[in-house]
């Protein structure tokens, strides 16, 4: 972080960017450190959500149930073990073939990656395309179920500014 410059706005230059930032760190501890205190908590409590009681401490009891006298624990780790080892393996073997035969391809290459791009690219869209549809100014499913919170007839509202999961596909977004 660079030091704050002690101009004119004194501590409002300093304080500015953290309150700026205070927002979105709070919904980051939100979303991820409290789902993760509460995980850890749920590991030393046995509660039987069936018989409606309050979860008890059992402390390591859990963990000693799960390593020591649960067969099932064992076998899953060995096949989760087997097939990431396994697919990565494979996968890193096919990648970096198919990576050095596209290399190979000179000036095929294009084409060969635009083909095999096309299977990736038709999910997102489609579903662009989609809220295109939905948010259609006549005959959208939003306008004409809730007309009063549909976009003003004319308005440049695009699927793709909705429901896109990649960047900047659609151009600017505006018609011309």
């Amino acid at each position: 972080m660079l030091p704050a410059r002690r101009a004119q706005g004194g501590w409002r230059v300093r304080l500015t960017p953290i309150a700026m930032l205070l927002p979105a760190v709070a919904v980051l501890v939100a979303i991820t450190v409290f789902p993760l205190l509460y995980e850890l908590r749920l590991t030393v409590v046995s509660w039987e959500l069936t018989t409606g009681f309050p979860p008890q401490f059992v402390g390591l009891q859990n963990f000693e149930r799960v390593f020591f006298q649960d067969p099932r624990f064992w076998n899953a780790v060995a096949n989760t073990g087997l097939l990431v080892g396994v697919g990565v393996s494979l996968q890193t073997v096919f990648g970096t073939t198919l990576a050095l035969e596209l290399h190979r391809l000179g000036w095929a290459r294009t084409t060969a990656m635009s083909l095999m791009l096309i299977p990736v690219m038709i999910a997102p869209v489609i579903a662009g395309f989609q809220f295109r549809m939905i948010y259609n100014d006549q005959f959208g499913w939003t306008s004409s179920r809730t007309g009063r919170f549909a976009a003003p007839r004319g308005w440049p509202i695009h699927g793709s500014h909705c429901g896109r999961s990649w960047p900047r596909t659609s151009g600017s977004g505006r018609r011309s």
